[in-house]
């Protein structure tokens, strides 16, 4: 698929205009996002939005399960699993990658001060 399966880093956001051209796609129908999504789920990968949209303007939030400081993502997209309807904007994405971001800082100073 993308070299993003084997990203060293927790979480990625990308747009998913760069997502369908990396996978050499000429749009993204309804099933080529059933295909990606179930290949990175497949992968240990999870993404947000749950339902990732067709519009290339939009961006998708990818993770590793199980990863530290992913927790709050795994509980968010059971929230939106729950809500089923309801989408998630760019905005919250944003919100939330800031938010991992600043829990992976905390889990490392965390460590560093256990060392």
């Amino acid at each position: 698929m993308l070299e993003l399966m084997s990203l060293p880093l927790p979480t990625i956001r990308l747009s998913l205009h760069s997502l369908r051209l990396n996978l050499g796609h000429q749009r993204l129908g309804s099933r080529v996002v059933e295909d990606i999504s179930r290949e990175l789920h497949e992968r240990g990968k999870r993404h947000l939005p749950a339902r990732i949209p067709r519009d290339q303007s939009r961006h998708i939030l990818i993770w590793t399960a199980g990863q530290p400081g992913t927790e709050i993502l795994d509980l968010t997209l059971r929230l939106d699993a729950a809500a089923a309807g309801s989408e998630l904007t760019d905005a919250d994405l944003e919100l939330l990658e800031a938010t991992i971001r600043l829990a992976e800082r905390a889990a490392m100073e965390e460590e560093e001060e256990a060392a």
